[in-house]
């Protein structure tokens, strides 16, 4: 086969895979603008920590769900990134119903009822777990989501 034949017939496949090229930068790109909005935003929640007093309930669990909403806001299309971002929304979800429950048992006057005592006692403690393991779950999703958009 002579030479520009082969050239020819080759043409066609490198203007194809040069035109696609691109895309693959596109992909690094819109992931890096997708992880810097998420980043962002999650460095938004400083503002909405609670602050854990008892007269702070309120207003602790409206930052949250502020801080949540914003979250949901930004667009992810990145499948491992919307992942991660579903996980730091799950906990966030976790301590706003925990502090739900701190408030009702607070806002609780008496307990006549055994059965209404003991379902409040585990509510209690269950919310004292997630309390307990809210910085290192936080360290954990945040350390994730930096390694997974190279922003150590």
């Amino acid at each position: 086969m002579p030479a520009h034949s082969r050239l020819a017939q080759a043409l066609p496949l490198a203007l194809v895979c040069t035109a696609l090229l691109p895309l693959a930068g596109c992909e690094q790109l819109a992931k890096a603008r997708e992880c810097k909005a998420v980043i962002d935003v999650l460095n938004q929640g400083e503002t909405h920590q609670p602050k854990g007093t008892e007269e702070s309930v309120d207003a602790d669990i409206a930052g949250l769900e502020t801080w949540d909403a914003k979250i949901a806001e930004v667009k992810v299309t990145d499948a491992a990134l919307q992942g991660h971002v579903g996980e730091y929304r799950g906990m966030i979800r976790g301590i706003v119903d925990a502090l739900k429950v701190v408030k009702d048992a607070g806002a609780t006057k008496t307990i006549d009822d055994p059965v209404k005592l003991q379902k409040l006692a585990k509510e209690m403690e269950s919310a004292g777990k997630t309390f307990e393991g809210v910085q290192a779950t936080q360290d954990a999703l945040t350390e994730k989501i930096n390694t997974y958009c190279g922003a150590k």
